[in-house]
């Protein structure tokens, strides 16, 4: 659903406004974690879940273009950095702090918990954000709907295809194949406990979000962002082909993450400052569609990345399906590479 939603809500948080846009999605996340936690059968809980799942994606549209609006050429990557840096740190701190909520008082109570959470993000938002007036970008066409042919404009923009399918979509495929499917299931399957699978998972994000933003500060001050994503494309991928040399020790399995964790630290920020420079220099009404269609090819990247791991993993084993998809990320990293060797290309520096 999130991934879905990424292409018509970035439009139309950009006509509404952000203010609007972040409050009414914390709004209905509120009440679809809310539902879930008295949800009586399998159905209305998986609508409430997807309830939640819309107001995640407008939450998180809308707080990505507070962030760009804010920010200019110079200081972007560093201002989108702050911006991953915070969607991390959540990432960290809320699955053990709603783990010892389900622990103690039952899962119900874990969905409740997060509903209030999500309630005083909605009122923040209201009391923070500015009111906004109503600009020309607000008045363009919805994306893919009044305006025609705004998918093929888009991927006309010179370097938007290679960096999305080259980099966008590889690196998060990836992190979820790993993070998500094949790590905590080869190692429940090994004997491992939980808390050896939690303490695994949380090296990537904590590696992320120490050093996001310094990739950040170098990748805007050498005004180099397409060498920081093409690097940290490639030491991603080749720390997941080692995964079959080194083993599948806890050791081993450290090093790849904390390998994963580098690249994809050098990549992120500056990759998405550049799909944002792409949006700033589309016609007007397109850059909402850009940003949209940017983020739909992350969530499919993480969509398709457990499903290839589950694929791979019957067929070749852990080390050489995590090698296999490092491969694929390398590959596409260094077609990336070659693209912005091109003349005429707008990163080529």
């Amino acid at each position: 659903v999130v991934a879905l939603l990424q292409w018509p809500l970035a439009g139309w948080s950009e006509r509404q406004g952000r203010r609007p846009g972040f409050v009414l999605g914390a709004l209905l996340s509120a009440a679809g974690l809310a539902l879930a936690a008295w949800s009586p059968g399998y159905g209305s809980f998986l609508a409430a879940r997807g309830l939640s799942a819309v107001g995640f994606a407008l939450v998180f549209v809308s707080g990505q273009g507070v962030v760009i609006d804010g920010s200019g050429a110079s200081d972007r990557a560093r201002s989108l950095a702050q911006f991953v840096r915070a969607i991390l740190v959540a990432g960290l701190c809320g699955p053990p702090l709603g783990g010892l909520i389900a622990d103690r008082w039952g899962v119900p109570s874990a969905f409740a918990a997060c509903s209030v959470l999500a309630l005083l993000a909605a009122s923040v938002a209201w009391l923070q954000l500015p009111p906004e007036r109503p600009t020309a970008a607000r008045a363009a066409p919805h994306p893919g709907t009044a305006a025609p042919g705004l998918w093929a404009n888009a991927l006309r923009q010179p370097g938007l295809l290679a960096l999305l399918l080259g980099c966008a979509l590889p690196a998060k495929l990836l992190l979820a194949a790993l993070c998500f499917y094949l790590l905590p299931v080869y190692l429940q399957d090994s004997g491992q406990g939980s808390a050896m699978i939690g303490r695994l998972q949380t090296i990537y994000p904590l590696t992320m979000v120490l050093l996001v933003p310094l990739a950040a500060r170098l990748a805007d001050r050498w005004g180099q962002r397409s060498a920081f994503v093409l690097a940290g494309g490639l030491l991603a991928g080749c720390s997941a082909i080692l995964a079959w040399p080194a083993g599948a020790s806890p050791t081993g399995l450290a090093l790849v993450l904390l390998g994963l964790g580098l690249g994809q630290s050098l990549s992120i920020a500056p990759q998405s400052a550049l799909v944002a420079d792409f949006a700033r220099g589309a016609p007007a009404g397109h850059g909402a569609g850009i940003l949209g269609l940017f983020r739909l090819v992350e969530r499919g990247g993480s969509a398709l990345g457990p499903a290839t791991g589950a694929l791979l993993l019957p067929l070749l084993g852990f080390g050489p399906a995590l090698a296999t998809i490092g491969l694929g990320v390398v590959g596409a990293s260094l077609a990336y590479g070659w693209h912005l060797r091109r003349p005429g290309h707008p990163n080529r520096a």
